[in-house]
């Protein structure tokens, strides 16, 4: 899937953003829109979907109806490519990696579209629901659905000899309609993006740690960087740790540190949600060294993974849950439906 066209200059980005602006509907039809990177394989560009730093991720439309995002970074950029091709090798429970076109100063990441949007999204459709009809559809049991696969993907993520380095609540896209439509839970509603800041660390060898100072913080980032300290699992587990925080608490992560060097949440769990549960996986999250000296915690999560799913496999009416994921599907896809007009 690789295309390497590194002597030709494709010089794309900059007419797409003249055409397409932050948070605007969708156009159709211009022909300046549309990238062919080969004959018969064109992609019609129709709306931008986000911005990063270096990359700005578009909607685009194949000649047969497929949907597809398309992410271009300048300058041109192989890593998320490569990361992404090694996880693929081995494992079906990642994105894919549908095509990727390097030019001298552009590279194209093609991959699949996610309607449904981010955990992000999810929060605050919650947050505009609830204030609309004073329900909450965000309860504990959706949580715990959504914080098993979390630790799931991370824990899968490790064995892979990757580190995300980059887990937020934008980064966690959504496929809820998929348990939906197959009538069944499936636990396997989130899917992780952008892996263009992972590291590989097969190719290093097991007692490598890494270190590096942010020049700009925020209270949500990881202990170790902010305080630029030796780390290696550790953002990915604090990333996690503040999606999760994020459902339970709707807002960012916040910690504070104890006196005997253990990082806690600032605001404490609820009296009746899981406290012990809750307290636990927090706890490894957030000090994976003081249960592992190489700061791998898989273990330790399989162990409160397994509590979680036990509580879900005993307490949960599936008929009820299922119906609770329909409507959050559905809430998620009349917002679709508002943003395209």
């Amino acid at each position: 899937r690789f295309h390497d066209f590194a002597n030709i200059e494709n010089s794309k980005l900059s007419i797409l953003k003249s055409i397409f602006k932050p948070n605007s509907n969708p156009i159709y039809g211009n022909r300046q829109a549309m990238i062919e990177f080969e004959k018969d394989n064109i992609y019609c560009v129709t709306k931008e979907l986000g911005q990063g730093e270096f990359s700005t991720v578009y909607l685009s439309e194949k000649m047969n109806g497929q949907l597809n995002a398309i992410k271009i970074e300048s300058p041109s950029n192989i890593w998320e490519a490569y990361i992404l091709s090694k996880i693929n090798k081995v494992s079906n429970d990642f994105i894919k990696l549908q095509g990727f076109y390097k030019y001298s100063e552009e590279s194209f990441l093609i991959l699949p579209y996610f309607r449904q949007g981010t955990i992000l999204d999810l929060v605050n459709c919650s947050s505009d629901e609830q204030f609309l009809t004073g329900k909450n559809f965000i309860d504990e049991t959706i949580i715990i659905y959504l914080t098993i696969q979390l630790i799931t993907n991370i824990i899968k993520l490790h064995s892979l000899n990757i580190i995300h380095c980059n887990v937020k609540p934008e980064n966690c896209m959504l496929n809820i309609q998929s348990s939906c439509n197959n009538n069944k839970v499936s636990f396997k509603d989130i899917t992780l993006i952008d892996f263009n800041k992972s590291i590989d660390i097969s190719l290093y060898n097991s007692q490598t740690q890494f270190q590096c100072k942010k020049e700009k913080t925020n209270p949500e980032d990881c202990y170790e960087i902010v305080n630029n300290l030796p780390w290696k699992y550790e953002p990915d587990y604090h990333g996690i740790a503040n999606v999760i925080h994020l459902l339970l608490f709707n807002s960012p992560l916040k910690t504070k540190k104890l006196e005997n060097g253990k990082i806690e949440l600032v605001e404490p769990i609820k009296r009746y949600w899981q406290t012990e549960s809750w307290n636990e996986l927090f706890s490894i999250l957030l000090n994976p060294k003081k249960y592992s000296t190489t700061g791998l915690v898989s273990n330790e999560l399989k162990q409160i993974k397994g509590k979680f799913e036990s509580w879900f496999s005993l307490t949960v009416d599936k008929r009820l849950f299922l119906s609770k994921l329909r409507y959050i599907s559905e809430v998620l896809d009349t917002r679709i439906r508002k943003k395209s007009k």
